[in-house]
C-alpha cells in the first residue's frame, strides 16, 4: 500500500486536485464549494432577520430621555443614520461622535467615559480616511 492510499479520502482528493485534476467532477466540486462559501447568505434569507432585529432595536426608543439634548441628539442621529447610510456601524459611529462632541463642548466630560472618547476618535479617523479615498 503506497503513501497516498493511507491518507483519508478528503486529504487524498485535495492532494489529487492540487497535483492533477483526475476527473471533471473534482474540479466542479471545488468550484461549487468556492462559490457557496463566497455567497453563503442570500438577500431573501437575511431580510426577515433584519426586520426582526430592527423591530427589537426600536423597542428601546421609549427608554431614551428625549428631554435631555445631550442624550436625545446622539440617539436621534443614530436612529436616523442607520437606515440612511445602510450601515449599523456608520449610524453608531455618528452617534458616538455626536455624544463625545456634545459632552466635551457642554463641559460634562467624565474620566469614566474614556473608552467612548477613544471610540469617537477612531470613528472620526475612519470617516476621514474613507472620505479621502
Amino acid at each position: 500500500m503506497d503513501e497516498r492510499q493511507r491518507l483519508p479520502d478528503t486529504i487524498r482528493r485535495t492532494t489529487n486536485f492540487a497535483f492533477s485534476i483526475e476527473r471533471a467532477e473534482d474540479f466542479c466540486t471545488y468550484c461549487a464549494a468556492y462559490r457557496v462559501s463566497r455567497n453563503s447568505f442570500q438577500p431573501d434569507a437575511t431580510v426577515p432577520a433584519l426586520i426582526l432585529v430592527g423591530s427589537l432595536m426600536l423597542a428601546a426608543i421609549t427608554e431614551v430621555h428625549w428631554h435631555e439634548p445631550l442624550v436625545a441628539v446622539p440617539a436621534f442621529l443614530t436612529l436616523i443614520l442607520i437606515p440612511f447610510t445602510y450601515s449599523i456601524a456608520n449610524g453608531l459611529g455618528f452617534g458616538i461622535i455626536a455624544w463625545a462632541v456634545l459632552h466635551l463642548f457642554a463641559g460634562k466630560a467624565r474620566r469614566q467615559d474614556w473608552l467612548l472618547y477613544i471610540l469617537a476618535a477612531l470613528f472620526l479617523a475612519r470617516f476621514i480616511y474613507l472620505g479621502a479615498s
